[in-house]
């Protein structure tokens, strides 16, 4: 029937139908190379497009069917069909490979459609193809593209990266390159396309930035500490960086902490730009930001809590010097210097009440009985003297005494305490007690006094016993 309507001029416009009626049969191939050249003469190009790609799919030999889809690319791009002409050129590189031509005519349908994923690929395969010269344009649009379009960072600086290694002075890869190391997520990404450029042109000013990029974003503790030491090393030598070097300096100290690392090294850096910068509020504040509200917990804490208590006092933090000087003191509570400088802090500031809290909190940590006997002392006569606090200082004397029987000093200032408040069988009771204990002179000179005391109290007989006492061991008094 289709060959009869083809037969006749009047009759041609039915054999579409005819042929039509067949494509669903055995008779696909004939009916489509038969309804090609009834399409075309019809000027029907949408149709006549899809038969070319489904004649593609039937022919032997890639020759034949690459010239078809070819054909039916164009056909749809002369029917306005962008998409279906992007997705038949799509089809003719997956299935034969692509070739600048075929690139050449895809991307602009892609970039027509907003394709963004298969223009990336197509940009890539057109790398590959282009002579060495034009490269790096190519990879330089990528690029763009992968920023722009596809927010995919890592292709985005891979494509940058081919682009220098094949151009090195590019400048808009250069740029974007720049502004990824400034922000992001890919910064490190960025710098390590950068860092090669720059060390070989001897750029220290970009340098120095990447190292800084490094030293935050580095994998490892090992990799961040080593930036940090080589921006110190270009900085040394710069006129007016003695100020950033101290920042640098504290950033290595606050890494080495919390990596273990040795800290040793960084202390001596920070204070001699320090030093060098006659800036020594910017290292107390970098000191007390490494110490932050952690407790010290290792000797390189402790040693940060020292240092960091001896610079703000240095600088008048007062407040901060003591937060320090405490937080190395829960660590080494045995330390009587920690315990003295503070004591010479809260003394300057005029906190009696505070010298005793800190050093009942040494005595309660405190084991050895001389140093328990030097601290109860010290509590003493700040309750005596700056508290003007009697009863106060008479109990810790007596506390020491307990401990201590022989303690001559909690004695005699027992003997002044009582005397000065009146409280004379207090007075009695300590003079028997040290009696015990005492030998020589001590025992002579307390015999004298309890001797004096119990006459004036109008007890004749044991001052009489006690007078006896001492004629007997000196005839010659």
């Amino acid at each position: 029937l289709a060959a009869i309507y083809e037969g006749s001029d009047a009759l041609r416009p039915k054999a579409i139908g005819a042929w039509e009626a067949l494509l669903e049969t055995r008779g696909r191939r004939r009916a489509l190379e038969a309804l090609i050249p009834l399409y075309e003469q019809a000027g029907r190009t949408v149709e006549l497009a899809r038969a070319l790609d489904g004649l593609a799919a039937l022919v032997d030999g890639p020759g034949h069917a690459r010239e078809l889809l070819l054909r039916a690319a164009q056909v749809y791009g002369e029917a306005g069909d962008t998409v279906a002409a992007a997705a038949t050129y799509r089809a003719l590189v997956q299935r034969f490979g692509a070739t600048r031509e075929l690139l050449d005519l895809w991307m602009p349908l892609l970039e027509a459609g907003k394709q963004w994923d298969d223009l990336a690929t197509a940009l890539a395969e057109h790398a590959r193809l282009v002579p060495p010269a034009e490269r790096p344009g190519v990879y330089n649009r990528l690029g763009q593209l992968a920023l722009a379009r596809l927010r995919n960072v890592t292709l985005a600086v891979d494509s940058f990266r081919r682009c220098l290694e094949l151009a090195p002075d590019d400048k808009a890869a250069r740029s974007a390159l720049e502004k990824l190391v400034s922000g992001g997520d890919e910064r490190l990404l960025a710098a390590s396309v950068l860092e090669p450029l720059y060390r070989r042109e001897g750029a220290t000013g970009g340098l120095l930035k990447l190292l800084d990029v490094r030293a935050t974003l580095a994998a490892t503790a090992e990799e961040r500490l080593a930036a940090l030491e080589e921006a110190i090393t270009l900085r040394e030598d710069a006129p007016g960086e003695m100020v950033r070097l101290v920042e640098v300096a504290g950033r290595g100290l606050v890494e080495a902490l919390s990596a273990g690392a040795p800290v040793q090294p960084w202390f001596e850096r920070l204070e001699a730009f320090s030093e060098a910068a006659a800036d020594p509020t910017r290292k107390a504040a970098i000191l007390a930001r490494a110490l932050g509200d952690e407790p010290v917990t290792s000797p390189a804490r402790l040693e940060l809590a020292r240092r960091g208590g001896d610079t703000l006092a240095q600088t008048g933090d007062v407040t901060g010097a003591l937060a320090a000087y405490r937080s190395a003191l829960a660590y080494d509570a045995s330390s009587a210097e920690l315990v003295a400088l503070v004591d010479d802090l809260l003394r300057a500031q005029g906190s009696p009440r505070e010298r005793v809290v800190l050093y009942r909190a040494a005595l309660e940590r405190e084991t050895d009985a001389a140093k328990r006997g030097e601290l109860r002392h010290i509590i003493a006569g700040i309750e005596r003297r700056d508290l003007v606090d009697r009863d106060a200082a008479v109990t810790t004397y007596g506390e020491l005494v307990a401990e201590a029987p022989h303690d001559r000093g909690a004695h005699l200032a027992l003997v002044e305490l009582f005397t000065e408040t009146q409280r004379w069988e207090a007075l009695r009771r300590e003079l028997e007690r040290f009696l015990t204990h005492a030998e020589g002179h001590d025992a002579t000179a307390t015999r004298w006094q309890l001797a004096g005391l119990l006459a004036e109290a109008g007890d004749a007989a044991e001052a009489q016993r006690h007078a006896q006492a001492l004629l007997a061991e000196s005839a010659l008094d």
